[in-house]
């Protein structure tokens, strides 16, 4: 039997490229946690792009934590990118176990874009999931307020949202100035 040399070193090669793929798929959410931290030292002494570096590869390690993608968007918002941030944060909101914040920091990108009119769909798409979040009423409050000239819905907003979540102190502010 004659023994073909490519497809010989072919067939050695296969079961190392297929350890390498999955190598490159490593779930590791203790190691995406640890570099998740070190992220945020970085990013708090102003080293953005370690603090991304370290944030991708904890995306990588661990794709199901909307932390990591948050986190990222927050840092590109704070370098005022905001199509990025505004990429990522629209991801995350697509994810699962995801917290009414997300909705917020997208809406809030919204508005810094100058778009409150998306805002505003963020924040009521927010408000679907997470009905009882006082957080959500305060900011479509706001939006209503300031972009829209609605203080009587604004007011509506953040009385409700005393109602449903009493702890959340933004509400009553907001609804006393008026």
């Amino acid at each position: 039997m004659v023994i073909n040399p490519k497809l010989a070193f072919v067939s050695l090669l296969t079961p190392l490229f297929f350890q390498w793929c999955i190598a490159q798929t490593e779930i590791n959410p203790e190691k995406a946690a640890k570099l998740a931290e070190e992220a945020n030292i970085l990013a708090n002494s102003g080293r953005y792009e370690s603090a991304i570096t370290r944030l991708e590869q904890s995306i990588k390690l661990d794709p199901e934590n909307f932390r990591y993608p948050l986190d990222l968007a927050y840092i590109h918002y704070a370098n005022n990118n905001y199509p990025e941030a505004l990429s990522l944060g629209n991801k995350v909101l697509s994810m699962k176990n995801i917290s009414d914040q997300c909705f917020q920091f997208v809406g809030n990108i919204h508005e810094k874009n100058g778009n409150p009119e998306k805002a505003r769909k963020v924040y009521q798409q927010g408000m679907m999931q997470f009905p009882q979040s006082g957080l959500l009423h305060h900011e479509l409050g706001h939006v209503m307020d300031q972009k829209f000239q609605d203080p009587g819905k604004a007011i509506e907003l953040w009385e409700n949202g005393i109602k449903l979540d009493p702890a959340y102190a933004q509400n009553y502010y907001r609804a006393a100035k008026y």
